[in-house]
């Protein structure tokens, strides 16, 4: 009676929150239970690994000495897997009763579907912003920058499909990768998450590359998933702000072009420029000075840092 679907979750550090996570899809009823439970730890120093297999020893375990990045990781996984469809699942969610049944069947309803993604829930219940339109050239240029909190947020709304009600099911371009059901076949036929996005727009190129191929997104709000959010990027935020630069760089790379890459990154440079010029002159100012010299060194570093110009297949 379980459904035949794979979870793949990719841990780093995160123990507790993995935990609370596989203990949620460990309670499901039998017929809203995955077939299989893939953790793949990517080099975790936090005892995960003996953890996993002393707390929870139906769950298959894949190591990796070392962090290949979000997306290799899941791209391993999902070869071992098993399932006529694969649910990729950050470890700092925890799955709501129901959920894993409503994807599944919102799935099998409709061959033109490829993925489909829960409504997703803040800690404290509140409903996150997990849909989106693909982001057009200015989105690029301006979203999670120094700036965007200074423009107005109607020029946002359309990417974050702030026109459609979370509460209504939807087909939007393409849905946050913290919780998502895939069709092995169009696992297959697209290919999995590019691995040179080591972390962030994996799932906007999957997306992109699914739909180039006929395929659909749909958001199934009657299936839900807390997601706590940003836990293990966290403990790494200079390296996670890098891995967000070079991938934004990818993606544009990919989708609009080798030219527009480059102009892309110069303009971010050029903005990362600015806040270090800001943070220049609060230091000579004598404001928070060791915060100031702290910000100084680690906005240098990424504005000299090469981000990523390796090659883009397809």
């Amino acid at each position: 009676m379980t459904l035949d679907l794979s979870v793949i979750i990719v841990s780093w550090n995160v123990w507790p929150l993995l935990d609370a996570c596989l203990r949620s899809l460990e309670q499901r009823a039998p017929d809203d239970a995955p077939a299989e439970v893939i953790v793949i730890d990517n080099g975790s120093h936090d005892g995960t690994p003996e953890r996993v297999r002393q707390h929870h020893p139906g769950v298959c375990l894949l190591e990796a000495p070392e962090n290949p990045g979000f997306a290799a990781a899941n791209a391993r996984a999902a070869a071992r897997a098993r399932g006529q469809a694969l649910f990729f699942l950050n470890p700092d969610t925890e799955v709501l009763p129901g959920a894993l049944r409503a994807l599944d069947q919102e799935l099998r309803q409709d061959p033109t579907v490829g993925a489909a993604g829960p409504l997703l829930l803040e800690s404290d219940g509140q409903v996150q912003s997990s849909r989106r339109r693909f982001p057009t050239r200015f989105t690029l240029a301006m979203e999670a920058t120094a700036l965007q909190p200074v423009l107005p947020a109607r020029w946002f709304s359309r990417y974050y499909c702030a026109d459609l009600p979370p509460e209504r099911p939807q087909r939007p371009d393409w849905l946050q990768g913290a919780a998502l059901l895939v069709r092995r076949t169009t696992w297959e036929e697209v290919g999995p998450f590019d691995a040179g996005f080591f972390m962030y727009f994996e799932e906007t190129d999957w997306f992109r590359r699914a739909a180039q191929h006929g395929w659909r997104a749909l958001f199934v709000p009657q299936a839900r998933v807390i997601h706590h959010g940003g836990r293990s990027s966290a403990q790494r935020s200079e390296a996670s702000q890098r891995a967000f630069l070079a991938s934004k760089v990818r993606y544009a790379q990919r989708h609009l072009g080798p030219p527009e890459a480059r102009a892309l990154a110069l303009w971010l440079r050029l903005l990362l420029a600015g806040q270090l010029a800001s943070e220049a002159a609060k230091w000579v100012l004598g404001h928070k000075r060791p915060l100031r010299r702290a910000r100084l060194a680690h906005l240098s570093r990424l504005i000299a840092e090469r981000w990523n110009h390796s090659p883009v297949a397809g």
